[in-house]
């Protein structure tokens, strides 16, 4: 056959698929208007979104446009998803029919990308069980037992501050992120890392996985709307050196303490347990019927960075902002602080005004803005004719809701009060999820508490924190970001207070 005849051929084929293609996305865009629920139609290759913002940001504008609609149709690319914003439906998705919508929907590849196959990704009876194995780790008695390690840290913080000049700003993030990352290397990984140094490569590792950049932005991009099929080309979520350094890293952890006979209270500790035994508990009796290999073991721990560290970083860097501008409100909670005659467990979380702050801080920039679930088999919506189709994404904007005027009037207002035990307007069931509902609520809840709580309240013991010229008021969220992030950073005045 000549070769421009096969070229010919091969063009005619490229011109059949790319049509195939056009039909699909257009009988696509037709998928609402044929279900009679209300949407948002495609305005671009992207969907219903310009491409141009995150993934928060679309399903906040979609909540917005959305009206009273229990749900509401939008394209992400060709693919049709629901949001959903009826409260009375959430309940039912996220805890009456959870079996319907137990997954995530998301990306994960054991085999290539060793670290995707973490808790937050698994589905079905894998996630079950693992999921019914890890939960002990998290229980009020073990965060106790790890309170001594997070006031360390805590008390680190405060040191690292006042060896600042006087006056300096100081970019809150970063900050704080020494912070809940030197916890999160102690009691994940068992070790005492060198994040307060400058040129920490843990810190590094753990912030080139997480920093708001285009390169990560696409990678999430790609596995949320193409995750069928990126599993079927070299690809991973992970950045290859992160992985690598994080698999390294846990080897070598457990290796040392399974040569020298080391057991602490840490969820590394309790992890070996889990791969040794099939139990947190360091048993004699061993659970054959569940095993964690090294990698699986890995994928684990490695969820802490993913979502431990920044996400609690970020809830304490928001309470910094708003305590900045909100002078009164900060004094209130350093007289509570102060007011402490013993830093123990049950005194900080006894702290009422602190957990009040806490409160509306993931109110108003919650750190997990967002929750997909995929639904599993078709679905009638009580109460109308409407079918959510097997094999559909829902969305809820927890950021919609948390910012929603008519569930929490003046929502650009940080007001603790809402949460306190007069409130002036009642928070109504499932309108604040800041960390999510049901059986697959976030299992690390109690430690991100406590963890916050603490470097909070440790802060605000030795220093008042003020707006500096570097301050932006009001803030600009960025663009790329899943977690509401600072465009420019937050910039805040750290002073002395005469207690230090």
């Amino acid at each position: 056959m000549e070769i421009a005849t096969v070229c010919t051929l091969a063009l005619a084929l490229l011109a059949l698929i790319l049509l195939a293609i056009l039909i699909k996305i257009y009988s696509s865009f037709n998928y609402f208007q044929k279900r009679n629920i209300p949407y948002e139609k495609a305005k671009s290759v992207f969907g219903s979104g310009s491409g141009s913002k995150s993934l928060t940001m679309l399903l906040w504008d979609m909540y917005k446009k959305s009206g009273h609609h229990k749900l509401y149709g939008y394209f992400v690319m060709w693919r049709p998803s629901v949001l959903v914003k009826d409260l009375d439906l959430l309940k039912c998705i996220l805890v009456k029919d959870f079996s319907v919508f137990t997954d995530h929907g998301m990306y994960y590849d054991e085999k290539a990308d060793p670290l995707s196959g973490h808790l937050f990704a698994l589905e079905g009876e894998r996630w079950r069980k693992l999921r019914a194995k890890m939960s002990p780790a998290f229980t009020s008695g073990r965060m106790k037992l790890m309170f001594h390690t997070i006031t360390r840290f805590g008390n680190k913080l405060v040191s690292y501050i006042a060896e600042k000049p006087e006056n300096e700003s100081i970019e809150c993030y970063h900050l704080v992120a020494k912070y809940t990352l030197s916890n999160i290397a102690s009691t994940a990984f068992g070790i005492e890392s060198d994040v307060f140094a400058e040129d920490s490569l843990f810190m590094k590792m753990a912030l080139r996985f997480n920093l708001p950049n285009f390169e990560q932005f696409l990678r999430s991009f790609l596995t949320f709307n193409f995750k069928g099929i990126v599993k079927y080309i070299p690809f991973r979520i992970t950045p290859k050196e992160v992985s690598k350094f994080f698999l390294q890293l846990f080897r070598d952890a457990v290796k040392y303490r399974e040569k020298n006979n080391i057991v602490r209270n840490d969820f590394l500790q309790m992890l070996i347990n889990l791969k040794n035994n099939g139990s947190i508990e360091d048993a004699t009796a061993v659970d054959e019927s569940f095993t964690l290999t090294m990698d699986q073991l890995s994928a684990q721990g490695f969820v802490f960075v993913l979502g431990g560290f920044e996400t609690t970083a970020l809830a304490q860097t928001w309470a910094l902002y708003e305590l900045a501008l909100n002078p009164d409100i900060q004094q209130r909670l350093q007289d509570e602080v102060d007011s402490l005659d013993q830093w123990s467990y049950e005194n900080i979380l006894g702290l009422e005004y602190l957990d009040m702050v806490l409160k509306e801080t993931l109110r108003k920039y919650p750190t997990v803005p967002f929750i997909i679930r995929r639904c599993d088999e078709n679905y009638k919506v009580p109460g109308s004719d409407v079918i959510i189709e097997k094999g559909s994404d829902i969305s809820v904007s927890v950021y919609g809701l948390h910012r929603d005027p008519e569930l929490f009037p003046e929502p650009e207002k940080f007001d603790p009060e809402r949460f306190g035990p007069n409130p002036s307007h009642e928070i109504k069931p499932f309108s604040y999820l800041p960390f999510g509902e049901g059986p697959r609520f976030c299992i690390g809840m109690r430690f991100a508490k406590v963890q916050a709580k603490v470097g909070i309240a440790m802060l605000m013991k030795h220093y008042t924190v003020e707006p500096t010229e570097k301050t932006a008021i009001p803030m600009v969220l960025h663009p790329l970001t899943v977690q509401p992030t600072a465009k420019d950073g937050v910039w805040l005045k750290f002073t002395r207070r005469n207690k230090l």
